[in-house]
């Protein structure tokens, strides 16, 4: 249970960067460049390097893979909160929890009651109220980014689970510096395409530098969590999710006041209940 509460403490903690980042304009594209530096040098430290050799080819090109989707979500989510707007797109990535719940059910044939059922069914509706925001307009035509990001980010969650799966107990520093290393690689590749100088904007490397570090932590206890076998791994997305926005929120209200309307109060109510459904029932 450590682990999930970690998890999801440090998630929750990058809402708050996000939002911190909005108000001292910090440029996106080198911020998240720096993030991954963090993220790679914290691994390597924690592991005291990194050992390559206990990863099969498999995981190896997975992870690679897998990098390369981290950056292209990561800076989707950015330019659609940006764009499009903030609730449409914490929506579309938080919603992606119906992929790998679902593949924890028909793939991995987990168990999965009436009761955990009705808590899938009481995240989706939490989710839309709790990240509503008056003024956005939900179109087809600016869902097409949210959509790109709902998918990617649900193949990424049921990326990691197999990733996971597949460790066979070794530690999961290597796998995430892997990733973030190829991460850093794409989003250097996307600056030169776009010509952004991400090395003249020192603000925003060292703003991304602070958010590599609970980055780095979030995926480590998430990996650690889906691997302690508390919860199966449909059980602990739905958990995850479901409390990272509701201390997101709250986290919100106490560092940035943001404000409660009833769509988010009873976001809040159904968010509560979900999670009671999942550990308790």
């Amino acid at each position: 249970m450590i682990y999930i509460l970690l998890s999801v403490s440090l998630s929750a903690s990058l809402f708050l960067f996000f939002k911190w980042f909005d108000i001292k304009k910090i440029a996106t594209l080198p911020a998240i460049s720096g993030n991954y530096i963090a993220c790679i040098t914290t691994g390597i430290i924690m592991n005291q390097g990194v050992n390559f050799e206990q990863l099969n080819s498999s995981i190896i090109l997975s992870s690679l893979v897998l990098g390369i989707l981290f950056f292209a979500i990561f800076y989707a989510m950015a330019y659609s909160s940006s764009k499009i707007g903030v609730g449409i797109s914490s929506a579309a990535a938080k919603l992606s929890l119906v992929i790998p719940v679902s593949y924890g059910a028909l793939v991995l044939h987990e168990e999965f009651g009436l009761l955990r059922i009705v808590a899938l069914c009481l995240s989706i509706p939490a989710v839309v109220l709790m990240t509503y925001k008056k003024g956005e307009k939900w179109t087809l035509k600016s869902l097409a980014i949210p959509l790109v990001i709902f998918i990617g980010c649900g193949i990424i969650d049921t990326a990691l689970n197999v990733l996971q799966k597949n460790l066979n107990g070794s530690s999961p520093s290597s796998v995430i510096v892997l990733i973030f290393s190829m991460a850093l690689v794409s989003s250097i590749v996307f600056s030169i395409a776009t010509k952004v100088n991400i090395t003249k904007e020192y603000k925003s490397l060292s703003h991304g530098i602070l958010l590599g570090i609970p980055n780095y932590f979030s995926v480590h206890f998430m990996l650690l969590a889906l691997g302690s076998g508390f919860l199966s791994s449909g059980q602990f997305y739905l958990v995850n999710n479901s409390m990272v926005m509701l201390l997101s929120f709250l986290l919100a209200w106490l560092f940035f006041s943001e404000k409660i309307n009833l769509y988010k109060l009873l976001g809040i109510v159904i968010s509560i209940l979900s999670i009671y459904l999942i550990l308790f029932a």
